[in-house]
């Protein structure tokens, strides 16, 4: 069953990441769908962890472009705040989700998404475009 959300996960994945046009929006939520490195500049698309964030509420998150699964998770825009859960890989067998992060939403526009966690710590993000998953790529397989 586990394998199964995780296929239909990284499905969804590679099909926001692939087909996702930048919306013409300043609504937080649906700027936010789309493959974000962790990082600076174009340059962490390819060497830092990479999230996956789809228009369903869903993202998943490997360790970096051509790396292992790390997590998947849940998240939503509330006013000036994304919240975020998400369960580490190897998933456990009850299926838990971490607590509820919540992060001040600082900027978010077609190239950046920043962020700050409840003790000050920011975290840029930055889009990557043309990041595509190979067609049944699974837990611990390269994409």
């Amino acid at each position: 069953m586990k394998s199964h959300l995780i296929c239909a996960l990284i499905a969804a994945a590679v099909l926001g990441a692939s087909a996702h046009a930048q919306p013409a929006s300043s609504d937080p939520a649906s700027l936010i769908p789309g493959a974000w490195a962790s990082g600076e500049g174009s340059e962490a698309c390819h060497t830092a962890p990479i999230s996956y964030f789809l228009s369903d509420g869903t993202y998943v998150v490997f360790d970096r472009f051509d790396g292992p699964l790390h997590a998947v998770g849940r998240w939503r825009v509330e006013g000036a705040f994304v919240i975020l859960t998400h369960t580490d890989a190897p998933f456990p067998d009850n299926g838990a989700a971490s607590a509820e992060a919540i992060l001040s939403l600082r900027r978010i526009d077609g190239a950046v998404f920043e962020t700050a966690n409840a003790a000050g710590r920011v975290r840029v993000r930055t889009r990557c475009t043309g990041l595509v998953l190979p067609p049944g790529a699974t837990v611990g397989e390269a994409h």
